[in-house]
């Protein structure tokens, strides 16, 4: 898998976990689970994971469970409409 860049846009399945740390990014504080497929934007990237936006807020998630995409690639589905663009 390529490397996802900073301020792309990325597919995260369901049943992802996301986890939120401390400001030191030494313990986790938070974490949920996605309930469906979802695009989030890229934040960037370290030893912790791809760092995104989700639901709002700044989350992380493993470079295993997150995906690059191309929106030409979903033009002939109808939620592509409906993806959540907040921050």
């Amino acid at each position: 898998m390529d490397k996802i860049s900073k301020g792309e846009l990325a597919y995260i399945p369901s049943h992802a976990t996301l986890v939120g740390f401390d400001k030191n990014k030494k313990s986790v504080t938070k974490a949920i689970q996605t309930d469906k497929p979802t695009v989030v934007l890229v934040l960037g990237f370290d030893e912790k994971g791809y760092r995104v936006i989700f639901s709002g807020s700044e989350w992380y998630i493993s470079k295993g469970s997150i995906y690059s995409l191309d929106l030409n690639d979903l033009k002939d589905y109808n939620y592509v409409s409906n993806i959540d663009r907040s921050i």
